[in-house]
């Protein structure tokens, strides 16, 4: 299992520390939203900043449209376990969503995941005002 391996915690290092390199970030977030498909993994991306790295990258790169849909993706996944959702709430999992929905209005895929995590943190406690 990928998670109890403790992949988690360089995947989410490689996302921080190499931030402005694009591939990098591409395939770190996505492979944090294809892990947090799991709920160990989810576990240890919450544990170990996962959320701040891809809010983080999203702002980075708001221009890219499919890492913006990915991070959206990523970050729906990540708040799918109801206490990770006010916590990526509070961390700009709100406001990176709306920048990236507003940026890229036109294109199905950031539209789509972005309603999606706003959907799901906004069953979050203090989430929709």
């Amino acid at each position: 299992h990928i998670a109890e391996a403790g992949a988690c915690a360089p995947v989410v290092a490689a996302c921080r520390n190499h931030e402005a390199n694009l591939d990098v970030v591409m395939d770190a977030v996505l492979l944090m939203g294809t892990l947090a498909q799991d709920g160990v993994a989810r576990q240890s991306l919450m544990d170990t900043e996962g959320p701040q790295a891809i809010v983080s990258a999203m702002r980075v790169h708001a221009g890219d449209t499919t890492l913006q849909e990915r991070g959206c993706r990523a970050l729906w996944n990540i708040a799918v376990h109801g206490p990770n959702k006010d916590r990526i709430a509070i961390e700009g999992g709100i406001s990176v969503s709306m920048v990236a929905m507003r940026r890229h209005f036109f294109h199905y895929g950031v539209l789509s995941q972005g309603v999606g995590l706003l959907r799901s943190l906004s069953a979050g406690q203090g989430n929709r005002r």
